[in-house]
């Protein structure tokens, strides 16, 4: 039977427990001193994301990173720490897209990585090698294989891009080109276009100051979608803003070229038809009001438009694509076994194993962790029902519809269990 290295020393939303990280990280990870401690900080429960970013930054090392919770900072670092579901660093060749600073390129050479190459078409940046191991290139996504030639990177990451990826279907074209077989593309976007702030709006300077991320933000949600170009003037003008703010806020959210005005379901079509092979899905959503939602659905009736961000991994090559999540999942949870999403991940690998004790084990303790996790409960049912534990199942599925009472998915499966009693 496993026994999980962390059974005694987890922590859950009702207690505060300490880990030692000498003890719980890997040696090539750049952490503080062996006596210092891991402390995650108390929460009522914990988020989608596992535990906070305090707990993510000393793993980083916080005298690594400068200003280290900074909200861009916190994303940026979190997405390097998300990839560890589907590959590890070392020993690879790594493309950054759209970076801007040297900080997580140091930390991935730091994880192995043979080199880091960011590539960000802005001048404000250096072209050429900034630092040993770091490269900055002036070069268009669409170009990489122009520039570096195919099959040149193992991984390749961008965080908050997939809203700007213009003409999407070849950037991801290239970026399955310049990547070796079984390489991963992992990238993340935030505020799609068919979001309740797709219009992602930015415009600052000139005595103008309208943001999509606060109070500033001048246009109500999902407006640019029911509104158009003509309907948006008009409300914007009720509200009083200036003649000159309303054109340039309508330029932004029209025709900037710094948004793709892409939504989510072809965003991911996108993926499926590049020939990668989608290995996750994992999105961030809201709630959208029913009235609001049927004048949607009369736009595009099959959009989701719930779905704000997202971060999509895939893959060049099946067969590497399975291998390589089974042992990144075995290793992102040795690492970090406190993180739910990676403790699942495990349990996936186990599952497939016919491993049920074990996987069950494990889900389990995903669950203590965050209790939040849909996919926790579907498995953790489905391994009871394996093992011929129907009634378990049941209460485990019949909890997760009252958590969940509108996901369908939960509902198929509470009456197929049903009809097994």
């Amino acid at each position: 039977m496993l026994r999980p290295m962390h059974a005694a020393r987890r922590w859950n939303s009702n207690s505060l427990k300490w880990f030692p990280v000498n003890q719980v990280l890997g040696a090539r990870f750049p952490i503080v001193p062996n006596d210092s401690i891991l402390r995650p900080r108390q929460r009522d429960r914990p988020t989608i994301w596992g535990l906070s970013y305090y707990c993510e930054m000393r793993i980083v090392g916080e005298d690594q990173v400068p200003n280290a919770y900074s909200r861009r900072r916190r994303e940026r670092f979190r997405r390097v720490l998300q990839c560890f579901q589907f590959t590890d660093f070392e020993g690879k060749r790594v493309l950054e897209i759209a970076g801007n600073d040297t900080e997580v390129a140091e930390y991935l050479l730091s994880l192995g990585a043979t080199s880091v190459t960011i590539i960000n078409l802005s001048q404000f940046y250096p072209d050429g090698e900034v630092k040993p191991g770091i490269f900055f290139r002036r070069v268009d996504a669409r170009k990489l294989c122009a520039e570096f030639g195919e099959k040149s990177f193992d991984v390749v990451f961008g965080n908050a891009i997939l809203e700007h990826l213009s003409d999407m279907d070849k950037a991801l074209a290239e970026c399955s080109r310049a990547l070796t077989e079984g390489g991963l593309l992992f990238l993340s976007g935030h505020a799609l276009w068919s979001s309740s702030i797709g219009h992602h709006i930015w415009v600052i300077g000139q005595g103008m100051n309208y943001r999509f991320t606060d109070a500033t933000n001048p246009i109500p949600p999902h407006a640019h979608l029911l509104l158009g170009k003509r309907g948006l003037s008009d409300h914007l003008r009720e509200r009083g803003i200036p003649a000159s703010h309303i054109d340039a806020i309508l330029h932004w959210t029209f025709h900037d070229d710094d948004i793709n005005r892409v939504g989510y379901r072809r965003t991911v079509q996108a993926f499926r038809d590049s020939g990668l092979q989608v290995a996750d899905v994992a999105t961030v959503t809201e709630l959208v009001p029913d009235d609001r939602l049927d004048r949607l659905r009369e736009i595009d009736a099959i959009e989701d438009y719930s779905v704000l961000g997202m971060n999509i991994a895939s893959f060049v090559g099946e067969g590497e694509r399975i291998r390589r999540f089974f042992q990144a999942s075995t290793k992102a949870y040795q690492i970090a076994p406190y993180r739910a999403e990676w403790a699942l991940c495990y349990a996936e690998v186990l599952l497939f194993g016919n491993r049920l004790d074990d996987a069950e084990i494990i889900l389990r303790i995903a669950l203590d962790l965050d209790g939040d996790l849909v996919k926790s409960h579907e498995r953790l049912s489905e391994i009871l029902e394996r093992k011929g534990q129907h009634a378990e199942a049941s209460l485990v599925i019949k909890r997760a519809v009252e958590r969940w009472p509108f996901d369908s998915a939960l509902r198929a499966h509470e009456s197929k269990l049903r009809s097994t009693l």
